[in-house]
């Protein structure tokens, strides 16, 4: 869908009309006028780098608001990170959400709110702590949890069916995975559905299979579920997930860590369970409330966007910045508000490089893992081993070093610059290291004339 005109009046990409809008303010939607009077921008700071995260250093990031020197100091009693426990604090205050409020059709259509957080650290290192640390540290009312069976079974959890049809038992559910072997067996088993429906999850589309019985059919609408999740992940067992990065499903995640460098050497006492102000949240007479979005989140977003309708950016980026778009709101539902402001969007900013950073240490976990394993495997099988312990260059001087040696072999003698121009020209740079590695071995001389340099065979074995 288009965005409005700039003539138009506009809610930054809010789409409903003046008559709508009236009557949505009364229902209690969100106007501009009160976006501005939450906006915390400071007008002697006109952005900058700040927007994207890059200026704010993540060891400060605690001290910018209240609820987030709260978190940290709650998860430092309780001995579990903080990045881990705001991770579980977002998706539970995303959780809290009713479906029906949505992100506004920046591009394609309406966008869920649903919120996926991975807690990377190896085993025993606090994923579960951060999970009941978060759940005690700000107090979000009642959230329904449950572990993640099936792609099927997913549907069964909202809804059941009864006689008289399918009567719905909850419009959320916080979905909880503490280990990810359980998530990628499941989603790996022959014809399992699971990944395919977190993806659809992930933009609150329409969910549920058909079957012959009725009974088993449980069908939700798009942008009728609240669905967030919480996967525990340990490095190494994180390739088959990762392994899915082409259809997305990597970059619908929060990656946060649950190691903490910063862990003080005595433990202080955590403080009071933070109570967040109720938000009342209503649709009017309408079938779904967008939220606005700061504008330069918008831009920020619809500039990637083209970017890659122009084929000039990554294909799979525009999750990541709906990701941050999600945090970016998550963040204000934790500041007791449900306006977001372009503080929000700048603090997510950083929530987003720890995210990257956390994703890429496990990307780096998976390839020394496989490294590891080649290295292992190809000394274990004579032929491998050689070409699992060379490098590029290694393997290619070699090849060169093969080929120069036939030419001059064949020849007898050659001058220098033919037998360098009988090298294949992509190969030419890898030319002196094998002719050095000739000469080394005894194979071939190399002599100077007053016509230049010649290289000779001395018929010594290869």
């Amino acid at each position: 869908m288009a965005r409005p005109s700039q003539a138009s009046e506009r809610v930054s990409h809010d789409l409903y009309t003046i008559e709508e809008r009236a009557a949505m303010d009364d229902a209690g939607d969100i106007t501009r006028a009160e976006m501005a009077a939450a906006s915390s921008q400071n007008p002697d700071d006109p952005y900058g780098e700040t927007l994207d995260g890059t200026a704010l250093q993540v060891e400060d990031f605690w001290d910018e608001r209240e609820v987030l020197a709260h978190i940290r100091d709650f998860a430092r009693g309780r001995m579990t990170s903080p990045w881990a426990v705001l991770g579980v604090a977002l998706a539970r205050a995303i959780t809290t959400i009713p479906p029906y409020v949505v992100l506004p059709p920046l591009i394609g259509s309406d966008a869920s709110l649903n919120l996926f957080v991975a807690l990377v650290g190896p085993s025993g290192m606090g994923k579960g702590a951060a999970t009941g640390a978060a759940k005690d540290a700000v107090d979000l009312g009642d959230v329904f949890t449950a572990t993640v069976g099936s792609g099927e079974g997913v549907a069964h959890l909202y809804s059941h069916w009864e006689r008289g049809g399918v009567v719905r038992d909850r419009s959320a559910v916080l979905f909880t995975v503490p280990e990810v072997d359980m998530l990628t067996a499941l989603g790996s088993r022959q014809g399992a559905t699971l990944l395919s429906t977190l993806r659809s999850a992930f933009s609150g589309e329409k969910l549920g299979f058909s079957y012959a019985s009725r009974e088993k059919t449980l069908p939700l609408d798009a942008h009728s579920y609240r669905m967030c999740l919480i996967l525990g992940v340990q490095p190494e067992r994180a390739a088959t997930l990762m392994a899915d990065a082409d259809g997305g499903t990597p970059q619908r995640f929060l990656w946060l860590p649950t190691t903490d460098p910063g862990v003080p050497d005595t433990t202080p006492e955590a403080p009071e369970p933070k109570q967040l102000p109720d938000q009342q949240w209503s649709r009017g007479n309408f079938p779904k409330l967008r939220l606005v979005v700061p504008d330069v989140a918008a831009e920020t977003i619809c500039n990637a966007h083209r970017a890659r309708l122009r084929e000039k950016g990554e294909a799979l980026d525009g999750h990541a910045l709906l990701c941050r778009l999600k945090a970016t709101f998550a963040l204000a539902v934790l500041d007791g508000r449900r306006l977001m402001t372009d503080d929000d969007w700048r603090l997510s900013g950083t929530v987003m490089a720890v995210s990257e950073a956390t994703r890429s240490g496990v990307v780096a976990r998976l390839a020394e893992q496989a490294k590891g394993r080649n290295v292992a495997q190809g000394r274990a099988d004579g032929i491998r081993a050689d070409a699992a312990n060379q490098s590029a260059d290694e393997l290619a001087a070699r090849r060169v070093s093969n080929r120069l040696l036939a030419k001059v072999t064949v020849a007898g003698e050659c001058s220098r610059s033919d037998a360098r121009n009988g090298i294949a020209r992509r190969d030419r740079i890898h030319f002196d290291p094998a002719l050095e590695r000739l000469t080394a071995a005894g194979q071939v001389e190399v002599i100077d004339t007053e016509h230049g340099q010649r290289i000779v065979a001395t018929g010594a074995p290869s």
